[in-house]
């Protein structure tokens, strides 16, 4: 029986890893600073888990669901779920949201 996307193991970016953006504007690089197993943001009732924390802000208003690529393989890191202004940009991990859609009843059977 072959293994739905859900079950695969899939690779975990590294901090200092060099991604690309392909931003509404075009694609544009950064690096990754760290991973938050929980990210809260302030003064909302909004919270992301497994989200990659970039270097410096790479993406602008506009650019959430921006497809994220580490450039070393070619591999998708996840989406871009926000940004704080100057500071920093925000991506969830693919893993996390394909595990996520797995769960639902009506994708329980979906592989690739």
């Amino acid at each position: 029986m072959p293994t739905g996307w859900a079950q695969k193991k899939g690779t975990t970016a590294q901090p200092l890893d060099k991604i690309e953006v392909q931003r509404n504007s075009g694609p544009v690089g950064g690096e990754l600073k760290g991973m938050y197993a929980w990210l809260a943001y302030p003064n909302t009732n909004i919270v992301f888990a497994n989200t990659y924390q970039t270097e410096t802000a790479i993406t602008q208003q506009g650019d959430s669901g921006a497809l994220a690529i580490r450039t070393i393989t070619g591999e998708v890191v996840g989406h871009v779920v926000g940004g704080t202004g100057q500071v920093a940009s925000y991506i969830q991990e693919i893993d996390y949201q394909l595990r996520s859609i797995a769960a639902q009843a009506p994708f329980a059977g979906i592989s690739l």
